[in-house]
């Protein structure tokens, strides 16, 4: 299995009823699924040689600051809240304080006040357990 759209999936994980998770939209629903995944006895493989060969084809980061303009505001907006929701369901307190206390570090080092506000935005829906798509995050067109 793997991220960026090239997962491929046992047709016994869905038998099993494991499905991505809708809600999740954006950011991290891919760890969801494939932790979901391993915690129903399945194992998940990635291959490391291809991961390393797109890696540097991939956006910085998803948050690394780009140029210094960072990364766009909807996206921190999600990287913000699903992180909340993943260490929720899969990991530990720990993982949440280390995610706000980066999160917070990103925002500080955004590179717009619109990213601050997106960064801010995502704490606070993530704190409030807010999943799905949220209006103007994409921006709308």
């Amino acid at each position: 299995m793997a991220a960026w759209g090239a997962t491929l999936v046992s047709r016994e994980v869905l038998d099993a009823g494991i499905w991505p998770d809708p809600a999740w939209f954006f950011g991290y629903e891919d760890f969801d699924f494939f932790l979901r995944v391993a915690t129903n006895g399945f194992a998940v493989l990635l291959d490391v040689a291809s991961a390393r060969a797109v890696a540097a084809s991939a956006r910085p980061d998803h948050g690394a600051a780009a140029g210094g303009g960072g990364v766009e505001p909807w996206r921190a907006y999600y990287q913000a809240r699903n992180f909340l929701e993943l260490s929720r369901r899969h990991g530990s307190p720990r993982w949440s304080i280390v995610h706000v206390a980066k999160t917070l570090r990103r925002a500080q080092l955004a590179g717009t006040w619109a990213g601050r506000r997106a960064t801010a935005r995502g704490l606070l829906d993530g704190f409030r357990r807010v999943l799905g798509p949220r209006p103007g995050f994409p921006p709308d067109r």
